[in-house]
């Protein structure tokens, strides 16, 4: 058998559409962050290589195997005509540390545009920002990721494993809340699709990350038939979540 039919059983999922959702210069959740993997992957060959999966936007319903009613609309308000633009002069935004001038920070071989007024918000706290089209690209990062598992789940396809190139992450975002630079969490929603769609009785999630992936570990807290692994970096500034080392805990959280 060829490397060539071997990779095929890798499937790949990326849109571009998820790089409309911006926030302003230095931010480190930017549009550059899956640019720059799927650029490199090209550059390299290995495009060519691997099943290329259609992404798609997931469906309310789908977002509501983890996430309220509640939740999804008060993400998905802000793609309505008016309604970013409302909650500024409303002052509700929580603004946070980062220059609204440009749209990618200079990065190079990129245009710096300056941008007349600013055109998004931070209305989950400091870090986690929303633009018009922030609620589209994060339906379309939890629908990339459940395109992927379909894939790999179809018994007529040669694919059983895979990578989602997505944007905006996950792992932050909790049940009823979005945090750390997460609106849905796709990697959850996909362990649920799994489970309910799928019949598999045993899912483990493996999270490595810089930061602890609270929001995945608080969704299947009390389901003992997900374990989530997470593995962050210890040091300075990342002293993590006070759940990690809570007694309590032992048994799906581990500290670092």
């Amino acid at each position: 058998m060829s490397s060539a039919s071997i990779d095929k059983r890798i499937g790949y999922v990326f849109d571009s559409l998820m790089e409309a959702h911006r926030g302003g210069m230095g931010h480190p959740e930017r549009p550059s962050r899956i640019r720059s993997i799927h650029q490199r992957l090209g550059e390299r060959g290995l495009l060519e290589r691997v099943k290329n999966v259609a992404g798609r936007p997931a469906t309310d319903e789908e977002l509501f195997l983890v996430h309220p009613q509640v939740h999804v609309d008060r993400v998905m308000q802000f793609e309505e005509e008016g309604v970013l633009k409302s909650a500024l002069d409303g002052g509700e935004d929580s603004e946070g540390p980062y220059n609204p001038s440009t749209e990618d920070e200079g990065e190079e071989n990129y245009v710096v545009t300056a941008r007349p007024e600013k055109s998004y918000i931070f209305p989950f706290g400091a870090d986690t920002y929303v633009c018009k089209e922030s609620p589209m690209a994060a339906k379309l990062s939890a629908g990339c990721v459940l395109s992927l598992i379909e894939e790999i789940m179809d018994e007529d396809s040669p694919v059983d494993r895979g990578f989602a190139c997505v944007r905006p992450p996950g792992h932050h975002a909790t049940t009823s809340e979005a945090m750390g630079f997460c609106l849905f969490n796709n990697v959850a929603i996909a362990a649920e699709a799994l489970r309910q769609r799928y019949g598999l009785q045993r899912v483990a999630v493996v999270d490595w990350d810089v930061h602890h992936g609270n929001g995945t570990c608080e969704i299947f807290a009390e389901d003992p038939t997900v374990l989530v692994i997470s593995n962050r970096i210890a040091g300075r500034g990342l002293a993590g979540w006070e759940e990690e080392r809570a007694p309590d805990e032992l048994g799906y959280l581990l500290g670092s």
